[in-house]
């Protein structure tokens, strides 16, 4: 994106290096001043960095814009250190009861989107590619944007209508926490 992440990650943590990569020039350009030389124009499926560069990973809403995420999370994997962290925030969870009641979330815009994944899917994926699950969250409540009594009167709406009445609800939206797990390999 236009860096705001990791402007905010660098004032809670101001000795980190960070990098950031995003597929819009237009974001790179437009992005915080102060986090520009750190940013390029790039796919998340093809990283320009070395294997084992990076002790963290973050996707924040990221992951259903990417026409091959399983890819994405190969190469993470790929460039992450031993003991590294990946972690996926603001992630749909199409597991969610709003989601199957009316294949929609309120933040998705299907115009742009190329795979929502459950929750269960994308913890089976992580793990397959060699990540140990540390946590994984479900933030509604602590989120500005819950409203218990507004977010379930629109979920009875939606429940009655054809029509979708965009609002956050319960398990809506995921964080999931992965550490890379290290491999040894014996020669026989």
């Amino acid at each position: 994106g236009k860096g705001f992440f990791l402007f905010d990650f660098l004032k809670i943590c101001p000795q980190s290096k960070i990098y950031g990569i995003d597929i819009s020039d237009y974001a790179i350009k437009n992005s915080k001043p102060e986090v520009k030389k750190n940013l390029i124009v790039g796919n998340a499926n093809d990283l320009p960095w070395e294997e084992n560069f990076f002790d963290l990973v973050v996707f924040r809403g990221t992951i259903q814009h990417v026409d091959e995420p399983f890819r994405m999370i190969k190469e993470s994997h790929r460039s992450l250190k031993k003991n590294g962290i990946i972690a996926f925030l603001s992630t749909p969870n199409s597991n969610s009861l709003l989601y199957k009641l009316k294949n929609n979330l309120s933040f998705l815009d299907k115009k742009t989107n190329f795979y929502i994944p459950g929750d269960q899917e994308l913890k089976n994926a992580l793990e397959n590619f060699g990540f140990k699950i540390l946590e994984v969250e479900y933030p509604y409540l602590k989120t500005p944007y819950a409203n218990i009594w507004r977010d379930h009167f629109y979920f009875i709406l939606n429940i009655f209508s054809k029509r979708f009445f965009p609002h956050p609800f319960w398990k809506s939206s995921m964080n999931i926490i992965a550490k890379k797990k290290w491999i040894k390999f014996a020669c026989v």
